[in-house]
């Protein structure tokens, strides 16, 4: 006779300590992996919606100047020389009042604007032919409160170009701002300021995002500059973007 085959039920076995302890040491390196993306993400989309709405407010500032002076809404600026000139900003309200220069456009409330300035390009140096108009658009988004009143503005200032065109400095004023757009008055060509520096017996020097070579004032080292800047807010500039664009307009 056959003997019963014996059955050996099999114990199943459960994790040991130092088993689960590392798998969840395993998982929190992912999730500590992961979680350090969300920074870097959230940064990548705070800039393109700047840039965007940047874009947009800077394309409207253009369009509605090119729309006023071809429809004859507004006289020629006074502009001679060919030199980049403030048309529109907090302090300079001829062409446009404060309330076109919100975003959107009359809301009194909102923190978004542009200003702009302007030149004619003067190709033959005849004055009296003008081949275009260089135009040039900065979005901001104030930081102050807009119930404070204090004023986004165009200022200029005169400084010393030094370092392969890189630093900017020294400068009479604390007229510079950290992300802030400069613009050469005699090319319209600008360029954001990326670092400032402090040292004795200046105010400060200013390093920018790239090379570009400065014109000087005629019978001077110094080239005069103009910078966007809201009135007593620190080290940081308002401005979300700027635009420069050329147009074949006749504004005589």
């Amino acid at each position: 006779m056959r003997q019963p085959t014996r059955q050996f039920i099999r114990r199943r076995r459960g994790f040991s300590l130092a088993e689960l302890m590392i798998a969840i040491g395993i998982l929190l390196v992912g999730l500590v992996m992961a979680a350090s993306l969300f920074p870097a993400a959230m940064e990548i989309n705070r800039r393109s919606v700047r840039d965007i709405l940047g874009a947009i407010i800077c394309e409207n500032g253009i369009a509605l100047t090119k729309a006023r002076f071809a429809s004859g809404a507004a006289s020629n600026p006074e502009n001679a020389a060919g030199r980049l000139t403030v048309l529109a900003d907090a302090a300079h309200v001829d062409y446009f009042n404060s309330y076109m220069c919100r975003f959107p456009q009359g809301d009194t409330s909102s923190p978004f604007g542009f200003v702009l300035v302007y030149r004619y390009i003067d190709v033959d140096d005849d004055p009296e032919t003008k081949e275009g108009h260089q135009l040039g658009a900065v979005a901001y988004r104030r930081r102050a409160p807009v119930s404070a009143g204090k004023l986004v503005r165009v200022i200029g200032t005169v400084a010393t170009v030094a370092g392969a065109s890189i630093r900017i400095g020294p400068v009479s004023s604390d007229a510079f701002r950290i992300d802030s757009p400069v613009f050469d008055r005699a090319t319209g060509e600008f360029v954001f300021v990326r670092q400032i520096f402090q040292s004795e017996g200046y105010a400060n020097t200013a390093v920018v995002n790239r090379k570009i070579k400065f014109t000087p004032d005629e019978g001077t080292t110094s080239a005069y500059l103009y910078v966007v800047k809201e009135e007593d807010e620190g080290r940081y500039s308002p401005a979300l973007m700027a635009m420069v664009t050329r147009v074949p307009l006749d504004w005589r």
